[in-house]
């Protein structure tokens, strides 16, 4: 009786440490295959935004904005041009126009010109342990002036925002791009100056 439970009791201690060779078998080969699926997906990721790719210069062809109701519609579209001057500073210059048909809210400039800077605050960090390249598919902190000719009851009048935003540019692909940014702006018309808050965002072709 002895010798049969002695058996038994050696049979279950193989089976467990099969079992258990097995089952940590499984776990390491499933965080092998996580592993290796967040570094492609990180890869293609990389790739979609060219963060090896050096870029100085960007010419943009972008869709600022749009809006249907039941009355009216609208569509911003502009070109931007944006120059490196460092790795990590850059300067822009857009001109933006507004078209425009029955859209009730007349506060959409007909023409706009900004211009403005950009540090891009980690992209430094990022070149030096060769995540990226000298691009413009990083985050940044920027200051944009917007003056603008905004149509009033048929008449023209100059506005202009002072924005200052926290924001993100990626590259998508060899010829597109999305920009968004957010922050306080100083607005001035010629009946008052007032602090506000804005959200941009622009989407299209870059070269």
């Amino acid at each position: 009786m002895k010798y049969f439970l002695l058996i038994i009791a050696t049979f279950l201690s193989c089976s467990a440490t099969v079992f258990a060779q097995t089952d940590s078998t499984k776990i390491q080969y499933s965080e092998e295959t996580a592993t290796t699926s967040d570094f492609n997906l990180k890869e293609t990721y990389n790739y979609l935004i060219r963060a090896q790719v050096e870029e100085k210069t960007l010419l943009k062809i972008g869709v600022h904005g749009f809006g249907m109701s039941h009355s009216g519609s609208y569509l911003k579209y502009g070109f931007g041009f944006e120059q490196k001057i460092k790795p990590s500073f850059s300067v822009l210059a857009e001109l933006q126009h507004t078209l425009e048909k029955d859209w009730p809210l007349k506060d959409n400039p007909t023409f706009s010109l900004n211009i403005g800077a950009r540090y891009y605050y980690n992209i430094n960090a990022r070149i030096r342990k060769g995540k990226s390249a000298n691009n413009f598919s990083a985050n940044y902190l920027g200051v944009l002036q917007q003056n603008m000719l905004v149509k009033v009851n048929e008449n023209y009048q100059y506005q202009s925002n002072v924005n200052f935003l926290y924001g993100l540019q990626r590259r998508i692909g060899k010829y597109g791009f999305v920009d968004f940014g957010f922050g306080p702006a100083l607005h001035h018309n010629s009946k008052e100056t007032k602090l506000k808050f804005n959200m941009l965002f622009s989407i299209g072709l870059a070269f």
